[in-house]
């Protein structure tokens, strides 16, 4: 395979490689290892640095078929994060342990442990909501600096602690100076990657450009939107309707759950899961929204709560491992199922 050659890796001889280099290999994982190894070019620009730098970091004593594994490590912080942050909104233990089953078995959660930036991108945000929810401003600042650097969505906490922020020292005219520090903190990871494609490539708008590449638009266009859809009909049948049907049922999901928590959510989680449904849709498709979906976790977690029963639970189970099934196979076979 021509990209394991690029890479310099040593090509697979058996099954278990076989299967470990797809795993890291496929789809958006090849972009971040090439990104890791080989540098930007064009259109990789699309993909944030700082998951590819840790990559990079790890392969300098570690090889790179272990280096590219690191969400193996970020796994379990990121659930005791989950976690804690579902005791912190209230649910009891025994609550919070089944909404960390029910977010491990969501129909695309296998792509936590695949070669892409979700887990990392939890990990960050988790901590940054739990910072907020605890009024260190600042951490959570520091926090959303670092999320802005992975994801384009990672904006969407930077523009939460501002407001929150705002709105708890609203009376306090001597915060400015301080919401001025939290706001340039907020968005430094953003600002340094911007800085660092004016530098390399001779403006930061090669960014936008590159995004267009990879099918997604800078505006909200509902013709887009529903044209993105339309193919579920005429493909019916397909793999690729199937991948569309289900982008679409999650999103359906992701609205359902947002009318849901709206009142019984912290402010700062609710306006977290808006922003990042909002987000992604803004590019005028779908594209991708199953896996998504993952980065409003929040919304997982309450939907546990739905989930009353020991059948209710068995249902949802044996529905979210038979996806996840589906979506590995697709995977793996080169339907795109992220």
């Amino acid at each position: 395979m021509w990209f394991l050659a690029l890479l310099g890796v040593t090509p697979v001889t058996n099954l278990k490689e076989l299967l470990f280099g797809v795993w890291g290999y496929g789809w958006d994982g090849m972009h971040y290892l090439r990104i890791a190894t080989l540098g930007y070019k064009f259109p990789l620009q699309a993909f944030f640095p700082l998951y590819p730098l840790l990559i990079k970091f790890f392969h300098v004593f570690l090889p790179l078929t272990l280096s590219y594994r690191i969400n193996a490590l970020l796994l379990l912080p990121t659930l005791f994060v989950i976690y804690f942050l579902a005791l912190l909104i209230g649910f009891k233990k025994n609550e919070a342990l089944k909404a960390l089953v029910v977010f491990l078995l969501f129909p695309t959660g296998f792509f936590l442990q695949a070669n892409y930036a979700e887990t990392l991108y939890i990990l960050v945000s988790g901590l940054g909501l739990i910072s907020i929810l605890k009024k260190k401003y600042f951490l959570a600042a520091f926090l959303a600096g670092i999320l802005s650097s992975v994801k384009i969505t990672g904006i969407s906490l930077g523009i939460i602690v501002i407001v929150s922020f705002i709105l708890e020292n609203k009376k306090d005219i001597k915060s400015v100076f301080k919401l001025m520090g939290i706001g340039l903190l907020s968005f430094a990871g953003l600002f340094a990657y911007f800085y660092f494609l004016n530098l390399k490539f001779g403006t930061f708008e090669i960014f936008f450009r590159a995004q267009e590449e990879w099918g997604r638009g800078t505006g909200l266009s509902f013709y887009g939107f529903f044209g993105y859809l339309l193919p579920i009909y005429r493909l019916f049948g397909s793999w690729d309707a199937f991948r569309k049907f289900l982008e679409l049922i999650i999103f359906v999901f992701a609205l359902f759950m947002l009318k849901k928590t709206f009142h019984k959510s912290p402010f700062p989680i609710w306006a977290f899961c808006l922003l990042n449904v909002v987000i992604p849709v803004s590019t005028g498709n779908l594209m991708s929204f199953n896996r998504f979906a993952l980065m409003s976790f929040p919304l997982i977690i309450y939907f546990s709560k739905y989930i009353k029963t020991k059948k209710e639970f068995i249902v949802y189970s044996s529905l979210g491992i038979l996806l996840q099934m589906v979506g590995i196979y697709m995977f793996i076979n080169g339907v795109f199922a992220g």
